[in-house]
């Protein structure tokens, strides 16, 4: 069996949710800096940007097979051994 899929499942964001984030690191960073912290407020900034950079983030669509060895998402396969369980969620 062969199947597309996206490689996760994407929720649009607006722009309250990036003002939201934003807003967020800047009283987090304010904090750091008040506390005279300056690893955490380059942690801070670094972990703020990621978030905005992956929030934009649109999944790519996957190739998967499921054949009587296992399972091929993409190019990585994962054996049947390897599974402890599995389930279906409705499309």
């Amino acid at each position: 069996i062969e199947w597309l899929a996206p490689e996760f499942e994407y929720h649009h964001k607006d722009r309250r949710w990036f003002a939201l984030v934003v807003f967020t690191a800047i009283v987090v960073g304010l904090l750091a800096l008040w506390q005279q912290n300056f690893l955490f407020f380059i942690f801070t900034v670094i972990a703020a940007i990621m978030i905005l950079v992956w929030g934009k983030e649109r999944p790519r669509t996957v190739q998967c097979e499921l054949d009587n060895k296992g399972l091929r998402v993409g190019k990585i396969f994962y054996n049947y051994d390897n599974f402890s369980g599995f389930a279906l969620k409705p499309g």
